[in-house]
């Protein structure tokens, strides 16, 4: 049983990255702002999530609280920041949250950094620093800045929902309701518009398969998946955002930015697997 579910774990994540790796295109063909995106395909991923795990009402906690509120500020972040800056750059450095979970875990538990930390965030911050160059003066510079607020608010996710007494599932589903608050937003767009069907259906479909049926198949899948493997597995999704983005809007980001998205993405990865290679040998260590 135990062989079985660590063998769906990995498929649930790979699944919710590929869902959440359309944002990017969906939000970019959306022609309303990035606020009132997030909050009509948030209202509708809190009724799909309700539905689908059969639990419409729960008692919050504090980590529930603390899980939503990074899950709503993420998606509302990363939809200006879409809006503002090409999708590889909201996307790949939405993905520099290991380096944050870095900081907090020396912030919040006195965990001091290893060596191979402290090498992960200095390649890193010289890849965004590549971001930065190539939008100097280019009027995207806001856009890179509120994609790596959002990598902040990303790294609380995974943080909150790894503690103790978590639940990944009631904090996606009440993050999802929280964007109701965004409602005022909402009718102050001069963008917003229900006449067109073809943009109705995709802010539904990023509804219910981005905002609902993703988070509960991570919600699933991370129970039963190494926090660092589930890491390596989600990095599908910085790599194939912009590429849907590339192929159906024709949507390029410069040369300096492939740079630091290939330098960021290398690292990131590089350093999940090594992490991953040293858990298992403490593991077998242990087990000897």
């Amino acid at each position: 049983m135990r062989t079985r579910q660590l063998g769906k774990g990995p498929f649930l994540i790979f699944a919710a990255a590929v869902l959440w790796s359309f944002a990017g295109l969906a939000s970019k063909f959306v022609p309303w702002g990035g606020m009132s995106i997030a909050c009509v395909r948030g209202v509708i991923g809190a009724l799909t999530i309700g539905a689908l795990s059969k639990q419409w009402f729960f008692r919050p906690t504090k980590l529930v609280v603390l899980g939503a509120l990074g899950t709503v500020t993420t998606s509302v972040l990363f939809m200006l920041a879409n809006k503002m800056t090409t999708a590889a750059n909201a996307i790949v450095l939405q993905y520099m949250a290991p380096v944050v979970v870095i900081i907090l875990n020396l912030l919040l538990q006195k965990m001091k950094p290893a060596k191979l930390d402290l090498v992960m965030v200095s390649v890193t911050l010289l890849g965004i620093a590549f971001f930065f160059l190539d939008h100097l003066g280019s009027g995207k510079l806001a856009g890179d800045l509120l994609a790596i607020l959002s990598s902040v608010t990303f790294a609380m996710v995974f943080y909150v929902n790894r503690l103790p007494g978590a639940n990944a599932t009631q904090a996606s589903y009440l993050g999802c309701m929280l964007h109701i608050l965004l409602l005022p937003a909402l009718l102050n767009d001069p963008n917003f518009s229900l006449a067109d069907p073809k943009v109705n259906l995709v802010v539904l479909l990023m509804g219910v398969l981005q905002m609902g049926l993703a988070y509960v198949l991570f919600a699933k899948g991370i129970a039963s998946t190494p926090a660092v493997s589930a890491s390596i597995i989600a990095m599908i999704e910085p790599v194939l955002n912009p590429l849907w983005v590339f192929l159906f809007l024709g949507e390029m980001p410069g040369r300096l930015a492939l740079v630091g998205a290939a330098i960021v993405l290398i690292a990131t990865t590089s350093y999940n697997i090594i992490t991953s290679k040293q858990l298992e040998e403490k593991g077998h260590t242990a087990e000897a």
